[in-house]
């Protein structure tokens, strides 16, 4: 026979059990856990505004020793220069650099025109006028270089009635053989006229070859002459003096 308290046993268990269920469901859940934010320190520039400068300058002298003074676009020493002058105003490096370019232009047009290419030394000139216009030293090689170009002009002019022999820049360049032999035929008649040689040549190790191959066709007789530098290359047969 059932026990007479087990219906309020199970009334009671039921109960407990219904405490504890409503306590599990209903209980807060926790509040998550706050963290706080790192902090990051503010984020500095790569590089600071000397060293900047400092690295176009470095570049810039690397340009000019290599004679990448205007050219090419945007990887030249005059670039650079003005950038750190930009961004330091006052810069006396890239000041001293400046001026340098401006010295190399003046050396290679001074050297062009000694060769007689007054057309490629204007040009030197006026790059030099670019990075320093109204420059002294530029406007004084400018008249110099005119003033060269107009006796040379002359001198042409004068030798125009002369007998003149042009000279093949190429085989020139190569020491032709064939061209040895032109010189040497110059050569037999200069020792039978007895005119005097004027050897107008690029370079003077250039007007020296040419020299060398006439007087060693005559052996025994001294060619008489003169080398001059000039373009383009010839030999002219002046009246015995």
């Amino acid at each position: 026979m059932m026990d007479k308290r087990f219906p309020a046993l199970c009334l009671g268990w039921m109960l407990g059990f219904a405490l504890l269920s409503g306590c599990q469901l209903f209980a807060p859940e926790p509040e998550p856990e706050v963290v706080p934010p790192e902090e990051h320190p503010p984020e500095e520039p790569p590089y600071s505004l000397s060293e900047v400068v400092e690295q176009w300058l470095d570049e810039a002298d690397r340009a000019l020793s290599q004679d990448r003074l205007l050219e090419p676009s945007g990887d030249n020493a005059h670039d650079r220069y003005r950038a750190a002058l930009y961004l330091d105003p006052g810069n006396t490096r890239a000041q001293s650099g400046l001026h340098a370019i401006v010295l190399r232009y003046l050396d290679m047009a001074r050297s062009a025109a000694r060769r007689g290419a007054f057309a490629q030394s204007r040009e030197l000139l006026n790059r030099a006028n670019i990075v320093d216009p109204g420059n002294p030293l530029v406007q004084a090689l400018i008249e110099e270089v005119l003033e060269e170009q107009e006796r040379q002009q002359q001198r042409d002019a004068e030798l125009a009635g002369e007998d003149t022999f042009p000279l093949e820049p190429g085989p020139l360049s190569r020491r032709d053989s064939r061209l040895a032999e032109q010189l040497g035929e110059l050569a037999e008649r200069v020792r039978e006229t007895g005119e005097f040689v004027l050897i107008i040549s690029r370079t003077d190790d250039e007007g020296r070859w040419i020299y060398q191959q006439m007087q060693e066709a005559v052996p025994g007789f001294l060619v008489r002459g003169d080398i001059q530098i000039g373009t383009p290359p010839r030999v002219t047969l002046l009246p015995p003096l």
